[in-house]
């Protein structure tokens, strides 16, 4: 199966083959992707970081070669790199087949969270410059070598339950809905007293058994469902 590369800072990945449709995701610099069907201007595509299926627009197809260097993760929310001789900004996770020094600054999963405060909520979105609550978490622990999958509840299977008392960590991934049982919603724990994650912005706020409390609004704005504690995933790009 033919495969390809993203050599842009982010693309726009959509539900359906039109530039109408909604973006359900973004690739990142340096993400490789199976072809699944081919039109005359869109490609429809598997990411393979984490099987998540959409289309792109065929003029930010890219094919992939097999000269790649020294593969590793851009762990800053956002990046300087050079491509053809020329300076690019590339987001958080984004991977560098390169032999560029490494970007590899930051050991605390929490620290690299917390570059991302006050990023604007964007649906689909996966950068600093506009993301979603699960493509938070999701760019987060890639930054860190830990390849997640893309939809909250999705992640909600992964890892290992937690009990929400004082056996929470800071790192442990806490998921909510609003009203029902789906999962809809997921932050990072700061600790088992606060959360940060993607809700208008990049935020934190209060968390108790009840859910997330908005410090703004003085009301709950997410119901609690279960905690995970992932310890560690598969590189599917090894």
């Amino acid at each position: 199966m033919a495969k390809g590369i993203c050599k842009y800072p982010l693309v726009a990945c959509r539900r359906e083959a039109n530039e109408r449709s909604e973006m359900i995701t973004q690739l990142l610099y340096g993400e490789i992707y199976e072809i699944i069907e081919e039109i005359p201007s869109w490609i429809k595509i598997k990411c393979l970081r984490d099987s998540y299926e959409s289309w792109i627009d065929r003029k930010l197809h890219t094919p992939l070669s097999e000269n790649l260097k020294i593969k590793f993760i851009a762990s800053e929310a956002y990046n300087e790199i050079i491509e053809n001789g020329n300076k690019m900004i590339v987001p958080g996770a984004s991977i560098i087949y390169s032999d560029q020094k490494q970007f590899n600054n930051s050991k605390d999963l929490i620290e690299s969270a917390l570059k991302f405060l006050g990023a604007p909520y964007l649906w689909g979105g996966k950068s600093i410059w506009g993301i979603d609550c699960s493509g938070f978490v999701q760019v987060v622990f890639q930054m860190h070598g830990m390849d997640l999958s893309r939809d909250a509840y999705q992640q909600a299977e992964l890892g290992e339950t937690i009990e929400f008392n004082d056996l929470i960590q800071a790192g442990d991934l806490a998921f909510f809905s609003k009203g029902d049982d789906r999962i809809s919603h997921v932050g990072i724990c700061l600790n088992k007293e606060q959360i940060i994650h993607a809700s208008g912005k990049v935020r934190i706020d209060k968390l108790d058994h009840h859910g997330i409390y908005n410090v703004d609004n003085q009301s709950y704005s997410h119901e609690l469902r279960i905690v995970k504690r992932i310890k560690k995933a598969v590189d599917k790009n090894a």
